[in-house]
């Protein structure tokens, strides 16, 4: 079973970097291929940002690039969109989608530089690192690392500065978040929902959506704290239901099978789904 899904009109199909315009032109499915992130280091350093960001920046520390990695944790910058404050009032963030409830915290730059290890082990395992605020309300990563692919930049800054229009104290430009195919890309944290190919007019729609726990399902590529099948099938399952409640979607299990076969099974408030992937695209799918 094999669902092309377009995207929403009012993507941009101008861009002229080859990789969005061939993804879309294949009618290929947004989607959030790799391994599980466990959380998120964030780190508010405006740049300049080089192609491998973290890993190109004097000011972060090697051992925390090493601790970040081992422990499954994305190490991203961060900065406004169209500032560049220096000084005492750079921060970091903490996020993870992987505990009862999603985590976020805000702590300055300094501290997050110098993290012991036990607060990486906390943000991975899905709990409060103890060192920082918790952040009630969701904040939003729009990727606009130019250095790494153009495309994010020409279409991640407009989107940037739409988001910064309806939610400007919690939209950040972020280096590389995956799939820069997808650009315009944004992730909402903590939930860690992925959105790709949106424009300007779209952002409202996904601030909204965040801030009521809901998802915005037209531009969904899967939730970062989910194993890779299961997050081709929960964006396949919610374009198909439009089911967007955060919770209305609640993976079972997952397992291998044979012939290079994923299966996924989720409970909704319309029953069970089993769904069968290869290679990120559903091929079967059966309602129990």
């Amino acid at each position: 079973m094999s669902t092309q899904v377009r995207p929403a009109a009012s993507w941009d199909r101008g861009c002229p970097t080859a990789c969005t315009r061939l993804s879309l032109d294949r009618g290929e499915q947004l989607s959030l291929p790799g391994p599980p992130v466990t959380g998120w280091v964030l780190l508010q350093l405006p740049g300049p940002w080089g192609p491998e960001a973290a890993a190109d920046s004097p000011a972060v520390p090697e051992a925390l690039r090493v601790a970040a990695r081992d422990r499954g944790l994305r190490l991203g910058l961060i900065r406004r969109h169209g500032q560049r404050p220096s000084g005492p009032r750079l921060r970091a963030f903490l996020a993870s989608p992987n505990g009862p409830e999603p985590i976020l915290e805000q702590l300055p730059l300094d501290d997050a530089l110098r993290l012991p290890p036990r607060a990486l082990d906390a943000v991975a395992a899905g709990a409060p690192s103890g060192l920082g605020t918790i952040v009630e309300r969701p904040i939003f990563l729009a990727c606009t690392h130019g250095r790494r692919d153009a495309c994010c930049a020409r279409l991640g800054r407009p989107v940037a500065q739409a988001l910064a229009a309806v939610a400007a104290d919690r939209t950040w430009e972020s280096t590389h978040i995956g799939g820069c195919r997808f650009a315009a890309n944004v992730v909402s944290l903590p939930s860690g929902a992925y959105y790709g190919r949106l424009s300007p007019q779209d952002a409202a729609a996904v601030v909204a959506a965040s801030d009521t726990g809901r998802i915005a399902v037209p531009w969904y590529r899967g939730t970062a704290g989910l194993p890779a099948a299961a997050r081709s099938a929960d964006a396949f399952l919610r374009r198909l239901t439009g089911l967007s409640g955060r919770d209305e979607i609640h993976m079972l299990g997952s397992r291998g099978l044979p012939g290079g076969l994923e299966e996924v099974e989720f409970a909704t408030p319309r029953g069970r789904f089993v769904l069968r992937l290869r290679q990120h695209e559903v091929v079967s799918m059966t309602v129990r």
